[in-house]
């Protein structure tokens, strides 16, 4: 068996020579800047939720822990007000205790009612259920709603240093051999939970393609593979790579510029001769 582990946590283009024997093994890797692209690519997206939540979610808890069951009582009240229906006035009164009010016209209605506290005005609106009578609209239910539009405003702005601090931490992991070891299998294997399920291929010589056996499509993520019989004495190179796709107007015939997508590859297994028995296993990720 021969081993050979990559210099950067990205996914590589790979080439396994076995015409002379002993299979020699090759990297490539289709980015301008590796480094750059190790670390956009090595980083973890539930590193970054944790993150998030502690810069975020846990100071929130805390702060708003003192303050969730506070109720706000007022020093001193001032002008009352009534809101009658078709009426083109308020009939005003200053009282410490007792409020009372007057209609000369018996077919009005008190729909409301205004307290000025401490220069803020509380509206209690008049609506009966079960007999009783109910207000709305008040300094509390304000103050529930300023609350509540801090509270989503830190959450997406927390996002921001989150960010950077994750790939500030990621920057650093991709350099340590152990991370670059451990990674490609978490992510195999799944890195908070282990997967029970990968792509499978079993290839007979029924199945190749002239005398290739093709995976179309793979994350590149891992290539496990296993010939049998005749498969293992044909077979001669291994080659994965990266999709690149142009486009074309279909007017004026120019070409657009090709673009390659790092994160949909494709495998292909190259015979020497078609297989007369036996078979290859390809579990990919």
């Amino acid at each position: 068996m021969v081993k050979k582990e990559g210099k950067y946590t990205v996914n590589a283009r790979v080439d396994v020579d076995y015409s002379k024997g002993k299979p020699k093994i090759k990297f490539s890797y289709p980015y301008k800047d590796k480094k750059k692209s190790a670390v956009k690519q090595g980083g973890l997206p539930y590193l970054l939720i944790v993150i998030w939540a502690l810069i975020s979610i846990v100071p929130f808890m805390i702060f708003f822990n003192g303050i969730s069951n506070t109720i706000f009582y007022p020093e001193s009240c001032g002008n009352v007000s009534w809101d009658i229906f078709e009426s083109e006035r308020n009939v005003s009164y200053l009282s410490s205790n007792n409020f009372s009010y007057n209609l000369t016209d018996v077919t009005k209605r008190v729909y409301g009612l205004n307290i000025t506290c401490d220069n803020y005005t509380n509206i209690i609106k008049f609506e009966t259920s079960g007999g009783y009578f109910s207000s709305i609209d008040s300094q509390q239910g304000d103050l529930s709603d300023l609350k509540l539009y801090f509270i989503f405003g830190w959450l997406y702005l927390a996002v921001l240093p989150a960010f950077f601090i994750n790939r500030f931490i990621t920057r650093r992991l991709v350099k340590k051999k152990w991370y670059q070891r451990w990674l490609p299998k978490a992510q195999a294997n799944g890195i908070l939970f282990k997967t029970k399920w990968k792509n499978y291929k079993n290839f007979k010589p029924k199945d190749l393609v002239g005398n290739c056996a093709v995976i179309p499509y793979f994350a590149n993520v891992e290539l496990d593979y296993k010939t049998h019989g005749d498969f293992s004495k044909q077979l001669q190179n291994i080659k994965i790579r990266e999709y690149e796709t142009q486009k074309r107007n279909i007017n004026t015939g120019k070409k657009g510029k090709m673009k390659k997508d790092v994160f949909k590859w494709y495998a292909i297994f190259y015979f020497k001769d078609i297989p007369k028995n036996g078979y290859l296993e390809v579990t990919y990720t």
